[in-house]
């Protein structure tokens, strides 16, 4: 019987292997939409182990289009992620999921307090030892992940005195609030001014790095993007498993299947969310909101 090597003990391991188990289907396979791939410097187009495929309305796969960020984009026409093979120019990016973005600004003293309130959920930050307000969004960031109540609805990320909120679920545009007890400081709510907004453009890819992972827009960023942030296109998800083996589409038959079961190395999924989570029940069970960062940003 094939052991789930998702979490070992209670300790979550920086290299491990995951069973997979689609209950309903074993392996399910289909024709791989080659138009929706990048290719290397070397002209080749790889489907690599680890791969998360998706059946498009066509009926083609192709590997689910989404990615977390790298580095953080004020508002430039380059945006590094771990593998950008899944994007392909003339496709429209957008943040996909709904999300808030806060900037702090003024000045802060220490004992001041920022509250930010998702669906009904209000967490309290209290400042200490002000020294900027990069550090402070940093903070504000810390304090909201570190309350249960809030993190089982959503997940903070902060730059250069900005705070995102974002939905774990991807689906529910929660009611959104900010407020602080600073007569110098401000909270000013962007993007969002009474929920988390879905669907946040981003804009047109123009090309491609698939060996850098760089993917390159037609103009500057329309939104601001904060590392770890899951960035993507805009497709509906029917999922039908991971791939097992690496294969270069152009040089085989472009015939490919999803396993339902078999052992995958956690560094070798390339993106990975709750969304899809629900879509394949085993890692669903075992599935730790920690699992999203441990390796989608190296």
């Amino acid at each position: 019987m094939a052991i789930n090597q998702f979490k070992q003990g209670e300790t979550f391991k920086n290299d491990f292997s995951v069973f997979i188990n689609r209950c309903d289907d074993f392996r399910l396979g289909g024709t791989f939409d080659i138009a929706k791939i990048s290719a290397t410097s070397l002209l080749k187009k790889l489907l690599l182990s680890g791969h998360i495929l998706t059946r498009q309305a066509s009926g083609l796969l192709r590997i689910v289009p989404r990615a977390r960020v790298k580095t953080a984009v004020a508002a430039g026409t380059t945006i590094t992620v771990k593998d950008a093979r899944c994007f392909v120019a003339g496709e429209v990016l957008s943040i996909i999921t709904p999300t808030a973005r806060v900037l702090i600004g003024g000045t802060y003293a220490n004992a001041d307090t920022i509250t930010i309130t998702v669906d009904g959920v209000a967490v309290v930050h209290t400042v200490a030892n002000y020294s900027t307000n990069t550090a402070l969004g940093l903070a504000v960031a810390q304090t909201l992940n570190a309350n249960a109540g809030f993190s089982r609805k959503a997940i903070a990320l902060a730059e250069n005195g900005y705070v995102y909120v974002y939905a774990r679920n991807f689906k529910s545009p929660y009611t959104f609030a900010a407020a602080k007890s600073s007569t110098s400081g401000t909270v000013t709510i962007l993007n969002s001014a009474t929920a988390l907004a879905p669907g946040l453009a981003i804009g047109t890819i123009l090309s491609v790095d698939v060996d850098a992972g760089i993917i390159t827009l037609t103009a500057g960023s329309s939104n601001r993007l904060p590392a770890g942030m899951p960035i993507g296109v805009d497709v509906t998800l029917d999922i039908i498993g991971i791939v097992e083996t690496a294969r270069d589409l152009l040089e085989s038959v472009d015939d490919v299947v999803g396993a339902g079961g078999g052992v995958i190395n956690n560094r070798a999924i390339q993106y990975f969310d709750r969304e899809i989570a629900e879509e394949l029940p085993d890692i669903r069970t075992y599935y730790s909101e920690d699992f999203e960062t441990l390796a989608f940003l190296a």
